[in-house]
């Protein structure tokens, strides 16, 4: 028995999975940080919550771009899936400045390896999936073409 590649399935249903349970985490953070700025938080303690929720917003409405976009059966959809993930990419370094600023300010640096881990499963999902995109055969199958490897000039 042969698997079909040209169905949503196999790794491709595990992204977007993993996409709806990004979309889910980020939006109750963001409304964890919505609560927690109007009810505790002053100084210092509220910009950073307010930078943490402003950051799971983005990747609660770059998570549901993806899950919108992933099950469209179109030639160019591999890119703009591969484009949405590099803007979780360059959020992130955006974010990382001022969150590890900011922990240096509250925390003496306490925090600063759990903020460096969470830059680093970032880049490695980003690369993992990136690798996907471009490579799978399935991806090729079910879209009709594969993400375009780096530097291409195509979408």
């Amino acid at each position: 028995m042969s698997k079909s590649l040209d169905n949503f399935g196999g790794w491709l249903f595990w992204f977007y999975l993993i996409s709806w349970i990004s979309l889910v985490l980020f939006g109750v953070v963001s409304l964890l940080s919505l609560v927690a700025i109007f009810s505790t938080s002053r100084g210092l303690e509220a910009i950073e919550t307010l930078i943490y929720g402003f950051d799971s917003v983005i990747c609660a409405f770059l998570s549901f771009k993806i899950i919108k976009l992933v099950k469209k059966q179109e030639p160019l959809t591999p890119n703009r899936v591969v484009k949405i993930m590099s803007w979780f990419l360059i959020f992130t370094a955006i974010f990382i400045i001022p969150e590890l600023w900011l922990d240096y300010l509250l925390n003496n640096g306490k925090s600063a390896t759990e903020i460096g881990k969470e830059c680093v499963r970032v880049i490695i999902w980003y690369c993992i999936w990136t690798s996907y995109f471009k490579q799978s055969k399935r991806v090729l199958v079910y879209y009709g073409k594969n993400a375009n490897k780096l530097f291409s000039n195509e979408e």
